[in-house]
Parts: C-alpha cells; structure tokens; sequence
C-alpha cells in the first residue's frame, strides 16, 4: 500500500509541473537532434532513386507541436530533408510546389502530419507512448499521385518522476523520430509504385542510376 502510495504522489507531482509548466508558458523540452546518416544500415540504400524531388516543407509541418512544451517541427524538416537526400539523386526545398514553368522537376515530395498524441503512463514506472502519424505523398510534376503513405512511429519510455521526467521525455522523443524515418525511409525504398516511376524517368534521361 505505501509503494502505491509514493507512485500516486510522484504521478500527481509530474502532472502538476507538466501542467503548470505548460500554463506558464515557459518550459520547453529540448528536442534531440537526431542525425539519420547515424543510425545504420536501416538508412542506407544500395542505388539512389535518379529523381529530381521538389520537398515540399510547410510552415504547418515546420509548427508541429504537442502542448506548447514539446516543439517538433523543425526537427521534423530537418528529418524529412535528411531523409530525401539519402533516397533521391536531387532535392529542391520549397515551401510550396515548384510550378513546373518555373523550374524542372520529376516528382514533389510532401509530408504533412496527421496525428500527434501522447499517453501518460499512470505511475512513474507506467510507461508512455508518443505517437506521431506521418503522410507522405509523392506526385509527378503534374500533380497526379504517384504513391502515398501513412506512416506511424512511437517513442515508449516510463513516465518517470519529478526529478526524472524530462530526460524520459526526451528519450522518448528521440526513439520517436528513429522509429517514425526509419519506417518512412524503408516505405518509400521499398515501394514499387516510386521505383517504378524512377525508371521511367531514368530511362527518358538515357542515364543510370547510381
């Protein structure tokens, strides 16, 4: 009973300074910069797609957040640039599509948030979910969609106590991002509908990939 107890009142104490944090305005977690071309073989690819990719990077992307304490989106964009440098031959980064009088490209590339929620385990031990559901689109210069997906990642880590919680949080925001591209990356390597596209284009070019 006197175990339940101290959990019930560290679960209280985070919540309350979670909230009043919150209220006040004031207090930001610090968002991991989390570097893809670090993080293994689940990032490589044998043979770049030989595409020019205009991505699309929204200032709604570029706001994402969760509670005003947790600020995702430019790490977001950070992530999702990094992520098309490894996959395609070129990128062009806009905040809106390129129109195609004004610059030549093969395909725009736009991912756009859908959901962002996080669970609160119910003791300190308890654990959390941050969840974060991404689409991607990808479209040719004449905007007919060539492939999309919804892709979901979770950071999990124990809600943690008033002492702990914030390294918690920021564990949790870390494994959430790895999870989140690494399965975007291996979704959008492995989808037969972009390297389809891809060859077509690489065969119109007369080139090769490389």
């Amino acid at each position: 009973m006197g175990k339940d107890i101290k959990m019930l009142v560290s679960f209280l104490a985070i919540t309350l300074v979670l909230l009043t944090s919150g209220c006040a305005g004031n207090f930001r977690y610090t968002i991991p910069d989390v570097s893809l071309q670090s993080q293994g073989a689940e990032f490589s690819i044998d043979k770049k797609l030989n595409i020019k990719v205009n991505l699309c990077l929204s200032d709604e992307l570029r706001a994402t957040k969760h509670g005003d304490a947790i600020q995702l989106g430019e790490q977001l964009a950070k992530n999702s640039q990094e992520l098309s440098k490894m996959l395609f031959e070129s990128i062009e980064v806009t905040k809106i599509p390129i129109k195609s009088e004004v610059q030549q490209i093969d395909a725009i590339l736009t991912p756009k948030v859908s959901v962002i929620e996080r669970s609160l385990g119910a003791t300190a031990l308890s654990e959390s979910i941050f969840t974060i559901v991404m689409e991607w689109k990808l479209e040719d210069a004449d905007n007919n969609i060539i492939w999309v997906d919804s892709i979901k990642g979770e950071g999990r880590e124990s809600t943690g106590n008033i002492f702990n919680h914030k390294s918690k949080m920021e564990q949790q925001i870390k494994e959430l991002l790895k999870d989140l591209f690494s399965r975007s990356f291996r979704s959008i390597k492995e989808s037969p509908e972009i390297r389809r596209f891809a060859a077509q284009k690489d065969t119109q070019k007369g080139g090769v990939l490389k």
